[in-house]
């Protein structure tokens, strides 16, 4: 064959290749359209509340708490100016009515809706209810995701994945309890030890199994973890027995907070244990979690959850937020499936009846860190406790439509509120987080953001791996539950700007904005770390498929 003909069997290979991708990019194109048609569970329909009183951005069609028009009022006319300077008006039977038929005509950046009444004669009226919220909001239009319009991950995700996992085993902090057997006390964040210490676990797991070479170290470390996890928790006959602290010191939150136990995080420690049982079949695992799981059906309240502190020496309850209990269910429930004792799935379904009465139903996933704040009711909510029980029905419920639905609708609401795909500000850096004055401080420093990305909880509207990688599993799980390829191709994209972040040794920063500490693993949060590898292992075993 001709050389000349070789080069142009190539050439037509190429554009062949191109033509295929640009296509496939339309489809799921015209999917994403078809898919930001949808109103996030939308207030005033059945009674359901407005959870978003606080929202800044959205980028599925909003549903604003507008006052009603005069008795003469037939109908409502909606106004909206958008970033480019275009104006979109519909008419709607309800002032409460979601922005569905002029959204995806609507630019991307700050925008504005105005509300009026219109009368039978046709005469548009004010609606004439203070404070201006009461008729009128501004907010930002968020980008929607623009399939192919995203950088490429630098290095497959397997590379990807045996880059992070050398570094997060090979660093000081994680060889000092390999050789120790005690968390390294000039880590800061080991102050927290429920959580980085169970982070560890699961992260030497699944270390374990992609490093055979380093297999019984990493083995070693996980039971270091879990073994110094069960010495220093509660004392039998304690009012929190067998749990172990959330705060070691007051190092940090432990500074106002030493002493007190948060009930999201006993739980995830019961879930590592569970998974290095199921590895090395050492049942003192097995039974730690039991135990762990005993008090949580011991201290379950009535309502089916439990208060979100505890005072460690008493059993004080000490404030009437309660529990988002869906790590405490997904742990039961795994529980229950291993040791077969229905008095764990009992507790976990009074704590999902809750659920089902109170989050499904207002809204209201409140972010629950134990270095956060506690503050009002929709002031500070985070997709974490969505994501999690999304995940649980899909696993719970496998191929039931009505539960694959609401998780359809729990995905949502996380990308509406806390996905970027874009900065979210405009071309002189003022957006969504711009506090009036201060430019500079970290959650402005957009240039600094790395995209796409997936923000915290309101408190701490900025970027976190950790945020990205609960998307992508979240993505990933309804991706293997209903095969749309929209959902692969957003945890795709999610993925790749984490391996673009991550650093030449192998690190992927916390928080990427913080430019004095994103090459500093010492600085970052291991537990982050831990579930970016977990995430991008879920990638590269997709890719492996």
């Amino acid at each position: 064959m001709k050389i000349g003909m070789i080069w142009r069997m190539a050439a037509m290979a190429v554009v062949a290749g191109l033509a295929q991708l640009a296509c496939r990019a339309a489809d799921l194109g015209a999917l994403a359209r078809e898919d930001y048609a949808h109103a996030v569970r939308p207030g005033g329909v059945d009674g359901s509340p407005f959870w978003n009183i606080y929202a800044r951005m959205f980028m599925y069609p909003p549903a604003f708490d507008f006052s009603k028009g005069g008795p003469d009022t037939v109908k409502y006319r909606f106004t909206v100016f958008d970033a480019a300077g275009k104006t979109h008006v519909f008419d709607a039977p309800s002032s409460q009515s979601p922005l569905t038929p002029v959204w995806n005509d609507v630019a991307p950046g700050q925008a504005w809706v105005y509300v009026s009444a219109v009368d039978k004669d046709g005469k548009v009226n004010g609606i004439p209810d203070w404070p201006r919220d009461r008729f009128s909001r501004t907010f930002w239009r968020s980008a929607p995701f623009r399939p192919g319009a995203y950088p490429p991950a630098p290095r497959s995700y397997a590379e990807a994945v045996a880059k992070c996992g050398d570094e997060i085993f090979e660093r000081p902090a994680t060889q000092y309890f390999l050789r120790t057997g005690k968390p390294d006390p000039d880590y800061k964040h080991n102050c927290y030890p429920a959580k980085m210490h169970s982070a560890l676990i699961l992260g030497m797991l699944g270390y374990a199994e992609r490093r055979p070479d380093r297999a019984a170290d990493a083995l070693k470390l996980a039971r270091n973890a879990a073994d110094f996890l069960i010495s220093i928790s509660q004392p039998k006959g304690a009012p929190l027995e067998y749990w172990p602290p959330t705060y070691a010191d007051k190092r940090e939150a432990g500074s106002f907070r030493y002493g007190q136990n948060m009930l999201i995080y006993p739980c995830g420690v019961g879930a590592a244990y569970l998974a290095l049982y199921d590895r090395v079949k050492d049942a003192k695992y097995l039974d730690a979690a039991k135990r762990i799981a005993d008090t949580y059906v011991r201290l379950q309240e009535a309502d089916g959850t439990w208060p979100i502190f505890i005072r460690e020496s008493d059993g004080k309850v000490l404030n009437e937020n309660r529990v988002q209990p869906t790590g405490v269910i997904t742990f039961l429930e795994r529980l229950y499936r291993t040791c077969g004792d229905e008095k764990y799935r009992a507790c976990g379904d009074r704590a999902f009846a809750w659920i089902e009465a109170h989050p499904l139903k207002d809204w209201f996933w409140e972010g629950q860190f134990e270095d956060s704040p506690l503050v009002q009711k929709y002031e500070n909510p985070s997709k974490h406790p969505a994501c999690e029980l999304a995940l649980y029905l899909l696993e719970r419920f496998s191929g039931d439509p009505k539960w694959l639905a609401v998780a359809r609708d729990i995905l949502r609401y996380a990308e509406d509120q806390f996905v970027c795909w874009e900065k979210p500000c405009a071309a002189n850096g003022h957006g969504v987080n711009t506090p009036i004055g201060v430019p500079s401080i970290q959650q402005n420093r957009y240039d600094d953001w790395f995209y796409p990305c997936v923000l915290e909880q309101y408190v701490y509207y900025v970027p976190v791996d950790a945020s990205n990688a609960k998307l992508i599993r979240t993505y990933l799980a309804l991706y293997r539950a209903g095969r749309n390829p929209l959902d692969l191709a957003k945890a795709r994209a999610l993925g790749d700007a984490l391996v673009r972040i991550q650093r030449p040794n192998g690190y992927i920063p916390t928080e990427y904005a913080l430019v004095e500490k994103r090459d500093d693993p010492n600085q970052g949060w291991l537990n982050c770390s831990c579930a970016a590898l977990s995430a991008l292992a879920e990638l590269a075993a997709v890719d492996g498929e």
